[in-house]
């Protein structure tokens, strides 16, 4: 076999014994000799220190990346809040890897992209299969840009997402390279080899008739909805007062689909619309703050949140996958599912009822290993694009 993988979660509250724990699991699993990186996502109770220390004691000068989250799903299983923690080891003849990060992107972003992109080309000659981001989403930094400028470098597809935290307040997420613990940085890791890698998508969202036009935009600020304050007009759909702020609530609610030309390069589920959701307000502008510019005259298309369609769109990708990876074997799955569909939207039972799902029709015998994103970045039309309310996943096959 020449991928090699195992897949460890565990929801020991002692953050040096869980990080113990799963690090002698994957160990034991694929063997030292053998392994080639580690994923490690920790929920922010854990001692964030302490758990990339313990896993740096127990597998030596691995390369470990990752980021904090607020649950994971492995196989058979879904766990929100908590002490969680999960990694996955990828190792194998058939794997090689680099790993690069840049810190405080959201200054410079342009030439520090260029940076991480040729770190993570390494002075290879072919470009990597697929490359893995791990942002801060919460810096103000516009990371679809960021992460096209270094799709730009390496010649690859880019998948990936915004670290998170527990659901609700916004307050601060992390970022992990070996045994550094950061924040406001990106971290990226380029998977080299003789291995297929595919990426697919599944919204969660319904598109209804109210629909608007970006007037003005200034960055990643949507400034005016037809030529009113976006606030208001966000507000007004909502059925509120004029907001102040962005809650559990309004996220839970809607989303806006940036309506973009369907096309042959991305899933063959993929809706006309990217969806996404406001991270943070400009008051000052009644502005709402994206994760991504969204240019003006663009079309944006009013969505309400669905449980029928986040579990059809998942049955579809997973069908999707199936399809193009045709007889090949799959190995790993790495999710990157958005922190606003699991229990603000499905609730637990229906969370791990999708995650149950997928896995049957896909691939019930790979390592598995998904994140809860605060923001998610996924192909669409050949270039990575910065996605809300989405389960992205990205699949390693022989």
């Amino acid at each position: 076999m020449s991928i090699l993988s195992h897949c460890a979660i565990t929801q020991e509250s002692d953050s040096r014994q869980a990080a113990l724990l799963v690090a002698s699991q994957v160990r034991d699993h694929v063997g030292l000799q053998n392994l080639k990186a580690v994923v490690v996502y920790a929920a922010v109770d854990h001692d964030q220190e302490v758990i990339l220390a313990s896993v740096r004691e127990a597998l030596g000068d691995i390369p470990i990346v990752g980021c904090s989250t607020g649950g994971l799903m492995g196989k058979g299983l879904f766990i929100e809040g908590g002490y969680v923690l999960g990694m996955l080891g990828i190792g194998g003849s058939a794997i090689h890897v680099t790993v690069g990060h840049v810190t405080e992107y959201q200054n410079h972003s342009e030439a520090k992209a260029c940076d991480l992109g040729r770190v993570l080309r390494g002075g290879h000659t072919e470009p990597p299969k697929a490359v893995i981001l791990y942002a801060d989403p919460l810096c103000g930094a516009d990371m679809e840009t960021f992460a096209r400028r270094v799709q730009a470098e390496v010649g690859c597809p880019v998948i990936g997402a915004g670290a998170g935290q527990p659901w609700g307040f916004m307050v601060q997420t992390n970022q992990y390279v070996g045994t550094q613990v950061l924040s406001h940085a990106v971290v990226g890791l380029a998977l080299y080899g003789d291995f297929v890698a595919e990426c697919a998508t599944s919204t969660g969202t319904e598109p209804t008739t109210s629909s608007a036009i970006v007037t003005k935009a200034e960055g990643n600020v949507i400034v005016e909805l037809d030529g009113r304050p976006a606030i208001q007009l966000y507000s007004e759909f909502l059925g509120d007062t004029v907001l102040t702020e962005i809650t559990n609530e309004t996220n839970s609610a809607v989303a806006l689909g940036v309506e973009l030309p369907k096309t042959t390069h991305g899933s063959d589920v993929q809706s006309p619309y990217v969806v996404r959701g406001p991270f943070m307000l400009d008051n000052a502008r009644g502005g709402l703050v994206m994760g991504a510019s969204i240019p003006t005259g663009t079309k944006i298309v009013f969505h309400r949140r669905s449980i029928a369609a986040a579990l059809e769109g998942a049955e579809a990708v997973a069908q999707t996958l199936r399809k193009r990876l045709a007889q090949r074997t799959v190995r790993v799955v790495l999710g990157f599912e958005c922190g606003a569909r699991t229990a603000p939207l499905l609730g637990r039972a229906e969370a791990l009822r999708e995650q149950l799902l997928v896995q049957r029709i896909l691939a019930p015998d790979a390592a598995w290993l998904g994140m809860l994103a605060w923001g998610e970045l996924a192909p669409y039309n050949g270039l990575v694009t910065y996605y809300n309310y989405t389960l992205p996943l990205l699949v390693l096959a022989e």
